[in-house]
């Protein structure tokens, strides 16, 4: 039995739905990720980055852009993480 025009918006519309909520769950997820608060803590997890040192200032205001945010958080390692910092810093400020 064919499907009434009806129907067919009705169920258009709910996989609309889907698609939207799906897509709203994606970047909410992804936002949490690589929000200002978690490479913050990732931050503050590297011992060699002395709190309210010059390179922890710059790191704060670094973090500001979600490029480099990402970037950061995509290292993982600790030791990478600290040479990319220092060498963001050393290009901003030599």
């Amino acid at each position: 039995m064919k499907k009434t025009w009806p129907v067919m918006i009705f169920e258009q519309i709910g996989r609309l739905a889907d698609a939207v909520e799906t897509r709203s769950r994606n970047i909410e997820i992804a936002r949490k990720e690589n929000s200002i608060a978690e490479v913050m803590k990732m931050l503050n997890s590297l011992p060699e980055i002395e709190k309210g040192s010059s390179l922890y200032l710059f790191a704060t205001r670094l973090f500001i852009m979600k490029e480099k945010r990402e970037i950061f958080a995509s290292l993982e390692e600790p030791e990478l993480m600290l040479t990319w910092l220092k060498n963001e810093y050393t290009l901003e400020y030599l």
